[in-house]
């Protein structure tokens, strides 16, 4: 993982992944003030290819990692009431 940009509203970063497919995704937080604290959201994007791209073209990612995007932000909050 690489911090590529940040500003106060934005952190771009790079996800280099080699299991179980290598993949290159770019993610952002997104950062946004709301009355009583900051949401932010947690975007990443990347394409699949060969044998990744028949098998994701059957599967949610959002079913997939989801979850784990919902525990990070879990996380997240934990550490900035912190």
């Amino acid at each position: 993982m690489t911090i590529v940009a940040s500003a106060p509203q934005r952190i771009d970063l790079v996800i280099d992944f080699d299991k179980p497919f290598t993949a290159h995704n770019p993610t952002s937080f997104i950062l946004e003030s709301v009355d009583g604290g900051t949401h932010v959201r947690w975007l990443m994007t990347g394409e699949h290819r060969g044998v990744a791209a028949l098998i994701f073209r059957f599967m949610s990612m959002d079913k997939l990692i989801g979850p784990d995007f919902e525990r990070g932000l879990e996380r997240l909050e934990a550490a900035a009431i912190a």
